[in-house]
């Protein structure tokens, strides 16, 4: 149970992290500057307040560390057999508008990958070509209260502020050609 309202805690601080490192920064720095300026004891105290920033700084990074951490755990790969596809304009941009197994996906032409594979057909994948499209998902056992944060990394595609400790690509075209 507690560990349980400590994880909260750290997922409510993680997504105002910007804010709260702001805040430690200014209750740091705006008496360094006053003691400096009108006290005779600046070097003892300034170094109080030094180590306080410093120890702000290095907690709000061990939550993003957690915080990563948690969404290379919480991230899945659901592949699906692309039984035709094609490439069309959707609200004035590029898409692919790919027919699975599992229904009709229309995915922006910039956000996915494509990869072309040679392979030795055998018994069970006969000559010819397999399209699959593998989608990264979060898995369903993720706490709501971790869903959004980790959905808002996720669509990121690791871009920002926050880098992922591991690379994850969202949408992949695989284009098999057995030989």
């Amino acid at each position: 149970m507690i560990m349980h309202l400590i994880d909260k805690l750290i997922y409510l601080i993680v997504t105002h992290w910007l804010v709260l490192t702001l805040v430690g920064i200014l209750a740091c720095v705006i008496p360094i500057f006053y003691i400096i300026g009108f006290t005779d004891k600046s070097v003892v105290r300034t170094m109080k307040y030094l180590v306080a920033l410093i120890l702000w700084l290095v907690t709000i990074m061990i939550f993003c560390v957690k915080a990563n951490l948690d969404f290379t755990n919480s991230i899945k790969t659901v592949s699906y057999r692309v039984e035709d596809y094609r490439i069309k304009n959707y609200k004035s941009k590029a898409c692919y508008f790919l027919k699975t197994n599992n229904g009709t996906k229309v995915i922006p032409k910039d956000s996915i990958k494509l990869e072309e594979n040679d392979k030795k057909a055998n018994k069970i994948h006969p000559i010819g070509t397999v399209i699959t499209y593998k989608q990264v998902v979060l898995k369903n056992n993720v706490p709501k209260y971790r869903q959004r944060l980790l959905q808002a990394m996720l669509e990121s595609n690791n871009e920002g502020l926050q880098k992922t400790i591991k690379f994850v690509t969202r949408n992949k075209l695989v284009r098999t050609n057995y030989r």
